[in-house]
């Protein structure tokens, strides 16, 4: 007998289409009862097109991503092959891949090596500092530091914030003097083969260029620098290499509007190593329960020694014991790794969000390259100079003025400022052993002395 169903019971069983047979449900597809009106936005209704979670196995375990509801795009050609991936319910195609090599969200381990003529360093330390740390250079060739042999006071504002300086200075002459700026965890050796060089510059003339140029040619070096370097639009600093190696990655000119020649940086495919790391161990002691510890000590087996005729250095060991385990207990000991920064207790949220506002400004140029905004972005710049001076000028203000009635507090302050080293006064030798046994027999030698002299 043929069953009749009302409207309203086929709508109710359109929830329940899979408990149907094959034949009934193919009806109701063809006499769409079972078809779902699309929503205001083109969607199935009763149907979440959202995205939902979906897990994937990999070596690392499960990856949770998100995927869509919607069936992929496909065309004539691939619905010919016979692929079941390709009509699956979810849509892998927003999945981004991921990347597990091991050098994957590694820091940059390239060197950065930059040269500038900066026309004398001793009236603009602090624009170098701030190049040299706003561009992430690594070693810093300073070409015309105008420096003098005595001049510390310029070398430890160069070196405040931890870097290393050597300088060659022009020896009878004004100007002229060449200078490495690097970072202290680099470790440069200072060699000398009898050829003193007073410049990093090449000047540029017409004819001499082609004989330069065919030179290098012949010595199998290259030069790597092909924009200009000079406001006027030559190309004066080079950076010259070996033929053979393949060790420039990247070559960069930007103008510091604080010289007349522009910063070159070239980024060099060789490991640098990271910054000094330290490991400090320390107890947390203000966190201690004294009522508590005082419970543990008082029914420690160390009272009941302590009580007993018991020998001297037993009690002694067994003090030690007792006290360090009970310690161990409530301040057990804190290992931390930290890396060693320079101190700039000076830097203030005034000066953090000028900063912020000159890189903007420094983006937009690069990118425009026009005159306006190259203003736009000195004048910022010189303004984060002038609150930078500021503030170091206020910090060692009130350093000082804390300072007043300590005189040895007060002289470590300008020996920092002034770039002066206390130099070691203990005698030349191989171990600490060894200074221990030189200041034994000079006082034994000097006590022998004077009771030979009593008698």
């Amino acid at each position: 007998m043929r069953r009749v169903y009302s409207a309203r019971q086929l709508r109710e069983l359109c929830g329940k289409l899979s408990e149907l047979p094959q034949a009934v449900f193919e009806t109701l597809r063809e006499l769409k009862i079972s078809h779902k009106p699309p929503t205001r936005r083109n969607g199935r209704g009763g149907q979440l097109n959202c995205r939902r979670p979906c897990y994937h196995e990999t070596t690392h375990g499960k990856i949770a991503t998100i995927t869509g509801r919607r069936r992929p795009f496909l065309n004539d050609s691939l619905k010919k092959i016979n692929n079941p991936a390709l009509y699956s319910r979810r849509n892998y195609a927003n999945i981004v891949c991921i990347r597990n090599d091991e050098n994957h969200n590694k820091p940059n381990c390239n060197l950065n090596v930059s040269t500038l003529i900066t026309r004398s360093v001793c009236n603009k330390p602090t624009e170098v500092l701030e190049i040299f740390d706003e561009n992430n250079v690594d070693v810093l060739c300073i070409t015309e530091t105008w420096l003098k042999e005595n001049d510390t006071v310029t070398i430890a504002e160069l070196t405040s914030l931890g870097h290393r300086f050597i300088h060659n200075p022009r020896m009878g002459k004004s100007g002229g003097g060449v200078g490495l700026l690097y970072k202290p965890e680099l470790a440069l050796l200072e060699k000398c083969n009898g050829f003193v060089a007073t410049s990093f510059e090449h000047m540029e003339y017409n004819r001499d260029t082609l004989a330069f140029t065919n030179f290098l040619e012949s010595c199998s070096l290259k030069q790597h620098v092909q924009k200009q370097t000079h406001n006027r639009g030559h190309v004066l600093d080079l950076i010259i290499t070996r033929a053979s190696l393949d060790i420039i990655k990247s070559v960069d000119v930007f103008d510091p509007t604080i010289s007349d020649h522009s910063l070159v940086t070239c980024t060099l495919d060789v490991h640098k190593h990271t910054r000094k790391r330290t490991s400090l161990t320390y107890r947390k002691i203000k966190n201690i329960d004294v009522t508590q510890f005082a419970q543990d000590v008082t029914g420690s087996s160390f009272v009941d020694i302590a009580t007993a005729d018991t020998d001297p250095d037993v009690l002694a060991d067994t003090y030690n014991t007792v006290l360090a385990n009970l310690l161990d207990k409530h301040a057990p000991l804190v290992t931390k790794t930290r890396t060693l920064r320079p101190n700039t207790s000076w830097y203030t949220d005034d000066l953090r969000r000028e900063k912020a506002k000159r890189k903007r400004l420094e983006s937009r140029w690069r990118s425009t390259k026009l005159t306006i905004d190259r203003d736009l972005y000195k004048n910022q710049r010189n303004k984060v100079i002038g609150l930078l001076r500021a503030a170091k000028c206020s910090y060692y203000r009130d350093l000082i003025s804390d300072c007043r009635g300590d005189a040895n507090r007060m002289f470590k302050v300008l020996d920092n400022l002034l770039g002066r080293k206390n130099k070691t006064c203990l005698p030349s030798c191989g171990s600490v052993d060894e200074i221990a046994h030189l200041f034994s027999q000079f006082f034994q030698s000097k006590i022998h002395k004077i009771r030979m002299n009593c008698k």
